[in-house]
């Protein structure tokens, strides 16, 4: 019996995980991916995975260029692996001889939608799945193929976050790969309707630390969006910093901090500030320089909540501000 085709739709690890499983365990003919000015920060190097197992290879900005369709009419695999970053029309996805699989971190039909590893984190979800599914016009919501469980422990950044994530792709597309081989006629499993959420687009604010939250949310957000990404937000003064690490401080590292108000800073160091968070003292691992008073030239010593500097920014009255990016 012949083995299934696919092409792979792609431009990061998890991408290039699952192809080589493709590769090994089924005939994989064909990888699309993206330029590298186009790619996420968590990108891999497509190109050469594509040259290093003789595939064809098309780089788009854009899955609804015509290049696309005439890459996959002309080779019309039976399946194409999709873990493309934006949505993928109907004129593109039906050109698979069978279907076109999506993919998705969550346990489908729950937490359909945006930044699934970031939301995980920020919320303290431990246990998810890597969700195969055929892909329809819907977000998320085909047919279920085969889920496969991972787990990304308390304290994990996203970067080990993802890795944990790959490895449960790498071994969930063998897993589907044999069902596809076991039963050519497998079309997979309806999701649940009833019990589907979604979680939505992250933003700046998002990623903008404010005193008033405990050390261990401030730690999560800071976990979730640390290098390569562009790191969490602390605004102060006409300064926006990003924070790349936060950790715990002992409260017995200082005198007494109960009745020091949010945003209090009681150390500063190269690289780094401790602050009095909601329920305790966080130190913020931060690039560039901790701003200083121009009067006095004295380190700043009180953060406030991110709507402070907003509401001033709004106002006109700290000139020189940076805009914060996207998350």
């Amino acid at each position: 019996m012949a083995l299934p085709s696919f092409i792979a739709m792609g431009n990061d690890g998890f991408t290039t995980r699952c192809a080589r499983v493709l590769h090994d365990r089924a005939r994989l003919i064909g990888l699309i991916s993206q330029p590298a000015a186009d790619r996420p920060d968590n990108s891999a190097d497509t190109a050469a995975f594509a040259q290093a197992h003789d595939l064809d290879y098309l780089e788009v900005g854009d899955i609804h260029e015509p290049s696309v369709v005439k890459f996959l009419t002309d080779r019309r695999a039976d399946y194409i692996f999709c873990a493309w970053p934006t949505l993928i029309r109907r004129d593109v996805f039906e050109l698979a001889g069978r279907f076109c699989i999506g993919t998705h971190p969550t346990s489908l039909p729950r937490n359909r939608g945006r930044h699934p590893l970031h939301w995980m984190i920020v919320l303290g979800i431990e246990h998810a799945h890597v969700s195969f599914f055929i892909l329809d016009d819907g977000i998320d919501n085909g047919p279920l193929l085969h889920q496969q469980p991972f787990f990304v422990p308390h304290g994990q950044n996203i970067n080990q976050a993802n890795d944990s994530m790959e490895l449960a792709a790498e071994k969930g597309t063998g897993h589907l790969v044999d069902k596809l081989i076991a039963d050519t006629a497998f079309v997979g499993v309806a999701q649940d309707a009833s019990h589907a959420t979604y979680w939505r687009r992250r933003t700046r604010h998002d990623v903008t630390l404010d005193p008033r939250l405990s050390v261990d949310a401030i730690c999560r957000i800071v976990r979730s969006y640390c290098p390569p990404y562009p790191a969490a937000k602390l605004m102060v003064e006409g300064t926006v910093l990003n924070i790349v690490a936060a950790r715990p401080v002992a409260a017995d590292t200082f005198r007494p901090t109960t009745d020091l108000e949010h945003g209090s800073i009681l150390d500063v160091a190269t690289g780094s500030v401790t602050m009095k968070a909601d329920d305790g003292l966080v130190e913020l691992v931060h690039t560039g320089s901790w701003p200083h008073h121009p009067a006095t030239g004295m380190p700043v010593r009180r953060v406030h909540p991110p709507a402070y500097y907003l509401d001033r920014m709004l106002s006109g009255a700290t000139p020189g501000k940076q805009v914060l990016g996207d998350a």
